[in-house]
């Protein structure tokens, strides 16, 4: 089993919906939508969207 793969399996539900690292506490509250499994989706639909732009490239 890869690496991240064991690292997501071992997150909870209560983890994956804390406060991600990239935001400050003031701003969570404001924010809560900014949690640990929101920034994963985030960030694998952006890199999906480059990696189709790639692709048109060819």
């Amino acid at each position: 089993m890869r690496s991240i793969t064991k690292k997501f399996e071992a997150l909870q539900l209560e983890q994956w919906l804390k406060k991600h690292t990239a935001i400050t506490a003031e701003n969570f509250i404001q924010e809560p939508h900014c949690n640990k499994l929101n920034i994963v989706i985030t960030r694998t639909t952006h890199l999906t969207y480059h990696t189709g732009q790639l692709a048109l490239l060819k």
